[in-house]
């Protein structure tokens, strides 16, 4: 799923956990529990901006989005966390993990079965599950969420119509009020996995009913600043451009969160948020910029805290405008990206060269098929440029949004590299709204992007952008039938490593065919007061409120 370029970048913060019990539920929560001798806690964060609001169906993309769906209506299933596995970066010993080979765990929906033939699943509610509001999550809330999803033609048709390949015709049957079942048009296993997934969560439809009126029989308007979903927190009030508070959900089936109130406010400077959580105005401070980050990190009373995560950042050559119709021009230019010298200089060691088909985090990036090489091969890249008929060189113009400084020293490494090949980069640094929708029309042929891919599975990482033109995050409008006969042929593999061994030919294509730039893989960053603990991992760097705890 993509992520807005402009905001997903650098320095991200998810919050923690100190682990799960066995049925998924956070360990570090007891009912009723609110801090030290019952005491109500606070905690402050400061973000660059808030969210456009809390429905999924209407968002643009916002980091502070994806955190704010999370928190409002949680996921159906989860996945165990682990102490972080990597040895780097090292501040992510701080950090709390998803366990992708473990499989999932319970959430929402305490028993499920997928058919033998991966075409349908069913599942079951567990008991007591109750939004902020007070209404029992049923069956017919799943329903009504799923047709939502179809109406509004967004984040949750993507999910239902593509990713679960859906029988749109019959896509559920509600069995009874605690049991329902899935039906997909052929063998799929993220019937399952896709609820790990907070862009799919269950609305609660008695309230969003109470909310609909004639010209908007979905509540899209109440649902975007009102929380109205089965998860840990819900929305007490919303101030755009100031802040939005959040208090516990009462209802919440693990039990109160032991911070019981969230303050989320939008401080857009780097350097302002820095100094707000170095005084202990703010507990939390996201998105920092790298120096800023750096600073924290010594910085007596604060905590900077990394993680590997599954951030990418990548150019893209659109191959419906030459020069980038040729596959050996792409290629060409992977050959000279300056992938090391990005995440060095421009991030201080707070990102890792991206050199797999998909993001290195997921089960089955396959290092060994990379093509390009560790550094520039500039004859190389002279010599396939030569082939494609620009030995005397070419020019281009690579554009990127303002709204963040690490593009422009990006773009600022990418210009010389390709120069040393005869290939003259024009930089066309352009406005963020005006960027992004652009990007998304598929107007720009060379471009900057920030994107994020949540689910651990082959087919939904490749698919998402070179399965067609119509891919969502299909940038480079690469079109290879080779690519697409080799993923249809393996949807009906059911089990994780089935899908792996079959879909790895499909990696190696997506990297011959250097849709993208490849260029770097930034890492979720966070600072906190030394007070704070429980810093875990969500794959949308959102931070997950119930798992926090305030000293």
């Amino acid at each position: 799923m993509r992520g807005k370029f402009a905001i997903a970048m650098l320095a991200i913060l998810l919050v923690g956990c100190e682990g799960q019990n066995k049925d998924g539920t956070p360990s570090n929560t007891t009912s009723g529990e609110q801090g030290a001798a019952g005491q109500k806690v606070t905690l402050t964060m400061a973000v660059p901006i808030l969210p456009d609001g809390v429905d999924t169906e209407a968002h643009g993309g916002k980091r502070s989005g994806y955190e704010a769906f999370l928190n409002c209506r949680d996921t159906a299933l989860v996945y165990n966390k682990i102490p972080y596995p990597e040895d780097k970066p090292p501040e992510g010993k701080y950090f709390q993990f998803p366990d992708f080979n473990a499989g999932v765990q319970p959430g929402f929906w305490d028993k499920w079965q997928l058919s033998p033939d991966g075409k349908s699943a069913t599942f079951h509610i567990r008991p007591g599950v109750k939004s902020a509001q007070g209404h029992e999550l049923t069956s017919e809330d799943v329903k009504w969420t799923i047709h939502r999803g179809y109406a509004l033609k967004s984040v949750y048709y993507f999910m239902a119509a593509i990713a679960l390949n859906l029988d749109e015709n019959n896509p559920i049957e509600v069995m009874d009020k605690d049991n329902f079942k899935l039906n997909s048009k052929g063998p799929n296993p993220l019937l399952v996995d896709l609820w790990t997934n907070m862009a799919w969560p269950p609305y609660d439809s008695t309230e969003g009913k109470a909310h609909a009126t004639p010209n908007d029989p979905w509540a899209k308007d109440w649902f975007i600043h009102h929380c109205s979903g089965f998860g840990p927190y819900t929305v007490e009030s919303w101030e755009p451009g100031k802040q939005v508070v959040w208090v516990a959900n009462p209802n919440y089936y693990a039990g109160p969160p032991k911070i019981s109130r969230i303050v989320v406010r939008e401080v857009p400077d780097s350097s302002v948020r820095l100094l707000l959580v170095k005084s202990g105005e703010v507990d939390i401070a996201t998105d920092l910029r790298v120096e800023h980050w750096q600073q924290a990190k010594n910085t007596p009373g604060l905590i900077a805290a990394a993680v590997h995560c599954n951030c990418i950042l990548h150019g893209y050559m659109n191959n419906l405008f030459k020069p980038f119709d040729d596959i050996r021009v792409r290629q060409a230019f992977n050959y000279v990206a300056p992938r090391m010298d990005i995440a060095e200089k421009v991030f201080g060691g707070l990102a890792t060269p991206w050199e797999t088909a998909y993001h290195a985090i997921y089960s089955g990036a396959d290092h060994s098929l990379w093509p390009y090489g560790e550094t520039a091969d500039y004859d190389k890249a002279k010599q396939l440029l030569t082939e494609a008929g620009y030995g005397n060189g070419l020019d281009v113009t690579l554009s990127y949004s303002t709204q963040l400084p690490e593009l422009e020293q990006m773009a600022m490494l990418i210009k010389p590299n390709l120069a040393k090949v005869g290939v003259n980069v024009t930089l066309n640094p352009t406005p963020d709204a005006s960027y992004a929708s652009q990007s998304l029309a598929r107007k720009i042929p060379f471009g900057l992007w920030v994107d994020t891919y949540i689910q651990d599975d082959p087919i939904y990482q490749l698919s998402l952008y070179m399965y067609n033109r119509d891919a969502i995050n299909n940038h480079g409008q690469v079109d290879d039938p080779k690519f697409r006969e080799i993923i249809d042929g393996c949807r009906a593999k059911l089990t994780r490593q089935e899908r792996i061994d079959c879909t790895r030919p499909a990696q190696k294509e997506a990297l011959d065919q250097a849709g993208f730039l490849y260029l770097v893989e930034p890492y979720f960053a966070v600072v906190t007061r030394s007070n704070i603990s429980g810093l875990t991992y969500y794959q949308t760097q959102a931070l997950e409120w119930k798992y926090l705890q305030k000293k």
